[in-house]
């Protein structure tokens, strides 16, 4: 039956009882339980996190299983209805539940609502310094996507949408940052559009990577149009980190949306296209914005920290 699960979760099942057992132990030393999605892996300690009424807070990323379904990790439906129970028991018996934006709580079961709180999701890697305003308007826009290639993420649609709503005459040449390789997909695409080139660079560690995001015009965020649940990519966090604007292509994402174009930190190609004024516009209060909302971050994280 294991080998029914993606071998990084298959893993942790078979480190389980040992890992449990040091988690009982540290439990019972502590005041409050801290556990983070899939909720699943974390049941047996949260019930007794319950048991020993200890407070159980949980940070909610994604939404499984259903996101393991989507990217068809998970196929046997009886693991899955297994799976979607104990999601929903562990996710049921949390005393608190963090999640990034409004998007999520649709999707939480309707008796945890209540409980949940909103909270940001804050750069975790060391601050670039002051970021100044990118040379603009150029023949070539350059965009950075860093991360997985998968199903969830649609680049290549992202890509053409991309391109879509560039400035006329402006092309567009993307560095993809990631140990996956690049789609035939995009180099087809290349290949048959000169607006289009794309660079792939590989996987690069963080500090690395920072350096290099900094080069660029915009950090694309993706997600496919097919992929109908809430999320929050942290690699808006680490654009922000970079002092990267971010662009984000994919569904409507309402709450993700308006984090970007309110705070002033990216756009959203799918809302009227990317113009030579909208864009230098960004880039232009771009570094201002970045600040108050690195500021507001930090002000928000100071409220949760004492509800907690």
């Amino acid at each position: 039956m294991l080998r029914a699960f993606p071998r990084g979760v298959r893993s942790k099942l078979v480190a389980l009882p040992r890992t449990e057992l040091q988690n009982l132990r540290r439990l019972w030393r502590s005041d409050v339980l801290v556990v983070h999605t899939a909720l699943s892996l974390s049941l047996v300690a949260i019930v007794a996190a319950r048991l020993l009424k200890r407070p159980v807070v949980a940070f909610v990323w994604d939404i499984y299983p259903a996101s393991t379904r989507i990217a068809g990790n998970i196929r046997n439906p009886v693991l899955l209805r297994m799976y979607d129970v104990m999601e929903r028991a562990a996710t049921r018996s949390a005393t608190r539940l963090l999640v990034p934006s409004e998007d999520y709580l649709p999707f939480l079961p309707r008796a945890a609502r209540s409980r949940a709180l909103l909270y940001p999701l804050w750069p975790t890697g060391p601050m670039t310094g002051e970021t100044s305003v990118r040379d603009w308007p150029v023949p070539v826009l350059s965009v950075a996507f860093a991360g997985q290639i998968n199903g969830i993420r649609g680049l290549d649609g992202a890509v053409r949408q991309t391109l879509e709503s560039a400035p006329e005459g402006v092309g567009v040449q993307l560095h993809i940052y990631s140990k996956d390789p690049t789609p035939d997909v995009l180099e087809q695409m290349a290949e048959s559009d000169r607006r289009l080139s794309v660079v792939h660079h590989g996987f690069m560690g963080a500090r690395e990577l920072e350096t290099e995001l900094t080069t660029h015009h915009l950090g694309l965020v993706t997600l496919d149009p097919a992929f109908d649940l809430p999320a929050f990519p942290s690699k808006i966090a680490a654009y922000l980190s970079a002092g990267l604007p971010v662009l984000y292509v994919g569904r409507r994402m309402p709450a993700l949306e308006r984090v970007l174009t309110e705070a002033g930190i990216g756009g959203v190609a799918s809302s009227g296209g990317l113009t030579i004024a909208s864009l230098a516009q960004l880039f232009e209060r771009y570094p201002v914005a970045r600040r108050a909302h690195l500021r507001a971050l930090d002000e928000q994280w100071s409220h949760v920290d004492r509800l907690l």
